[in-house]
């Protein structure tokens, strides 16, 4: 007799394709983005780094998108968990081979740091902190990248990808993690055992999930209210997280979102053409979540 082979289902978020981040001043922003992590200024054929815009868009070396708009909403984007240890919403990934390197560019420009130094977490990377000039609250973090090739020459910035790779978790404040996370479990079909450490268990203090990329969603208990969403200088209002969907699948994900009485941010799927169709929709801790189909309709 044959040995039956379960088929491992995918959740319905593929990955985190835009960081929409308010900033009063969207060029001297993604000026410092580019000086401090090295990106290209001129990734973006429709709002490139110009003075005096109202938006601009850089790409991390994953092409995971960084929108920055106009707005004089403030989004520090960090919050206590119920032991008071200050975590960051945004860790995202850097070479290990670079981090020190990062660091002494963070020093030379000056950056306020969360911690004085590299932080060296074993087997779970080297990491720093610091604020950007919106106020927001950043980590990057090495996991994973012992391997990448390291090289005694200097960076030539027109030909290297930045410093910033991908976005590798999300820390999202939760007044319940186990009732937050087997929301997203029941609506967007992400695996509640896919870590080992953290699976979805009534009572736990915190809950690990993994988009189909391997992202992590980190819930994490605590009674802080940390918004992820913000208007723009027009009033519109934008959610910070815009994550990949299958187009196949979009119309399923709403029927089910209707089904279980989910608080939509707008009626109806958002045909936007070329762009994707899109939906926005609140999560079970107020945060408004966006999901765009752009680039799946193969």
């Amino acid at each position: 007799m044959s040995e039956q082979v379960v088929e491992m289902k995918q959740p319905l978020l593929m990955d985190l394709m835009t960081l929409y981040l308010p900033a009063k001043d969207p060029y001297t922003t993604a000026k410092w983005y580019v000086d401090i992590f090295g990106f290209d200024p001129n990734a973006s054929q429709h709002s490139p780094l110009q003075e005096g815009a109202g938006l601009v868009v850089l790409h991390t070396a994953s092409s995971l998108t960084l929108f920055f708009v106009r707005s004089e909403d403030k989004l520090p984007l960090n919050f206590n968990n119920n032991e008071g240890y200050n975590h960051a919403a945004l860790l995202f990934r850097v070479k290990d081979a670079e981090i020190e390197e990062l660091y002494a560019r963070l020093i030379e420009h000056g950056v306020p740091l969360a911690n004085e130094a590299i932080q060296d977490r074993g087997g779970c990377g080297r990491e720093i902190a610091f604020y950007d000039p919106d106020g927001r609250k950043i980590e990057v973090n090495t996991y994973g990248t012992w391997s990448s090739p390291t090289t005694n020459e200097p960076r030539v910035e027109e030909q290297t990808q930045p410093f910033l790779m991908d976005v590798m978790t999300l820390y999202l404040p939760a007044s319940n993690p186990y009732a937050a996370a087997k929301w997203y479990v029941d609506m967007l079909g992400f695996d509640p055992n896919a870590s080992q450490h953290s699976p979805l268990k009534q009572g736990a203090g915190s809950v690990v999930l993994h988009t189909a990329s391997g992202m992590e969603l980190f819930f994490i208990q605590s009674e802080d209210k940390m918004p992820l969403s913000f208007n723009n200088d027009e009033g519109y209002n934008h959610a910070v997280l815009l994550f990949r969907v299958m187009d196949s699948e979009i119309e399923k994900l709403y029927a089910r979102l209707i089904e279980h009485g989910a608080g939509l941010a707008a009626d109806g799927i958002n045909d936007r053409g070329g762009c994707g169709r899109e939906i926005a929709f609140y999560d079970p801790d107020g945060r408004k979540v966006e999901i765009n189909s752009f680039g799946t309709f193969y």
